[in-house]
Formats: C-alpha cells, structure tokens, sequence
C-alpha cells in the first residue's frame, strides 16, 4: 500500500505510528498507506490546537485569537508562495509528468491548517458568544446566507472550468489567487452552516445533519477511511476490460457497491479490533485514575490524621502548661 514503492511500510511504517509521514519520506511514492497523510495532519492540527487553547486560558484570550489568525495567514501565504514558484494550476492534468503537487502542497501541514484554522476561531466566537445571529437583522441573515451559498457553488464548480474537455486558460494569477485560499474559504461555508445550526438559523440543514442514523455511521468512518482504497483498488483491479465512466448511472452503481462494501468491513473491523481496543484502553485508564484517587485519598487522610495528632499535641503542652501555672500558685 505504498505509493509506488513496494516495500515502503517495511521500510517506513514507523513513521505512521509516530504520525510524521506527511513529512517524512518527502515523496509520496515512498509513503506507507499513502491516504494516512491526512491522519498525521489531524494529529500534528491537533497538538497546535492544544498549544493554543493552553496560552488562551492560562496567558490571555487575544494571544489564542491572534495565534490561530497567524496560522491562517501563514497558510495561505505559504500557499500562494509554493503555488507561484511551481507553477501549479486548478488544471489537475497539466502538472502529470512535472513536480506533484501532492508533494508540495496536498499533505503539508503549513498549505492545510488553514482549515483547521477556520474551525478553531469558530469555535471560539461561539465559546465566547462573539456572534449573535438573533442581533441580525432578517436582510443582513438572508444577504449572507446567499452570499455563502455561492461562495461555495463558486469554489465547487469553479475548477471545473479549466478542467473540462474544452478547458479555460487560467492566468498565473488567477492560479495562485484560487489555491491560495479555496480550502481555507470552503471551511468558512461550513463555519456559517455550524454558526446557523447552533442559533436555530439553519432548521433543515439541522434537521438532516442531527439524524440519529449518522451515528452509527459515524464510529466507523476512521475505519472507513482506512479501508475503503483498499477496497476500491480490489474492486477495479478484478476488472477484466477498460472502464470508461461516462455514465452517470454507472459512476452511481460504483459508488455505491464500494461505499457498501467499505462500511461492511470497517463495521467488522469495528467489532473486532477498534472497540475491544477502545474498552481496554477505556478500563486501563479508569484503572490508572482510580490509584491515583486512591494515592491522594491516603495522602490527605494521612495529612489529616498528622494535623489531628498535631493538634492533640498542642492541647496537650496547653493543658500541662496550665497544670503547672496552677501548682505555682
């Protein structure tokens, strides 16, 4: 499951488990489960958040807001630079045969924390109640709502242009003004949709996204996400002739059968791998806080029964101070 190179996770595995394989090898074709790259993304995301929301609570809330501010910027100029001097275009054919733009840009870290970015100065507006649809007026809820419906139709369909059979042109600049931010701009639209769900501004797109059926679903995408290359590699590898996807009702009926397939198996892997780890782990940990409960629970009672003996003690010394005081007189 390397990306060309056989024998990449005899080789390499080691950097999947330390979740760094999105740095090291530097070239896909040398990566262990190629597709993981995202996993060490989460990670390494998810270490910077910690960071952040430490110095918000313990120093000062503008420093968690002006960090994460930072990292958006950093991103998307990190973007715009690596797009310019690769030249890398919306066009995904024209970069076959150059520098992947995979390598450059799809799986670093510093081109993909924008997102995360958007997300982590979202959930503090809402943390800290920032922005409070209901002091809107209807003409400024509604102007926004369309203005966020065709940012994200334009970032959807927008590459399609250069694309497409008798594709666009883009000029260099328009290149690097799209790469730069579209990822970064897509997580603004969902921003707005939590925003809209969380006030009550948003009551379908609510309704369908809080059904009880995603739930199980949604313990098995980790899984799903691991498997499901494999599963379509298996699926088309077994093919017997060319496959030509012109046919929207066939892309459908693949879509379907891979999807199916994938979540059965990760509902079995579910079953017999991720859960009995996750309820080991789970009585490992309870294991671990209850002695440490029980350490501190004997250290107080301990300091407890030190300070009732101190204090028998000094009534003690005051007693037989005051037997004495009398004998004197």
């Amino acid at each position: 499951f390397g990306g060309g190179n056989g024998g990449a996770c005899g080789q390499y595995w080691w950097t999947n488990a330390l979740y760094i394989n999105n740095l090291y090898p530097t070239e896909s074709a040398d990566m262990c489960i190629v597709w993981s790259w995202y996993l060490a993304n989460d990670m390494q995301f998810f270490i910077i958040a910690l960071i952040v929301v430490a110095l918000y609570t313990k120093v000062h809330k503008a420093v968690g807001w002006v960090l994460t501010g930072l990292l958006l910027v950093g991103c998307t100029i990190a973007n715009a630079v690596i797009t310019y001097d690769n030249s890398l275009t919306v066009a995904i054919f024209e970069q076959i045969g150059g520098k992947s733009s995979f390598d450059l840009v799809y799986d670093k870290p510093w081109t993909r924390i924008g997102p995360y970015a958007v997300g982590m100065l979202v959930g503090l507006s809402i943390l800290e109640g920032r922005v409070k649809l209901d002091k809107w007026s209807s003409v400024g809820r509604a102007g926004t709502h369309l203005f966020i419906f065709a940012l994200g139709v334009f970032l959807v369909f927008m590459p399609w242009t250069a694309n497409k059979e008798d594709s666009w042109k883009w000029p260099t600049w328009a290149n690097v003004m799209f790469l730069m931010a579209d990822r970064s701009l897509w997580a603004v639209t969902l921003g707005w949709l939590v925003l809209c769900c969380l006030q009550g501004y948003a009551p379908c797109s609510n309704w369908i996204l809080s059904w009880k059926a995603w739930a199980p679903l949604a313990r098995m995408t980790y899984l799903a996400y691991l498997v499901h290359p494999v599963i379509m590699f298996i699926v088309f590898a077994n093919m017997k002739g060319q496959e030509y996807y012109t046919e929207v009702v066939q892309l459908f009926l693949y879509f379907l059968g891979c999807w199916c397939a994938t979540y059965l198996v990760a509902w079995v892997m579910t079953l017999l791998i991720e859960m009995p780890i996750a309820n080991l782990e789970k009585i490992l940990v309870e294991g671990i806080a209850e002695n440490v409960g029980m350490q501190e629970k004997k250290k107080t009672t301990a300091e407890e029964r030190d300070g009732e003996e101190e204090t028998r003690a000094g009534d003690l010394k005051t007693g037989s101070r005051s037997a004495s005081s009398r004998e004197s007189e």
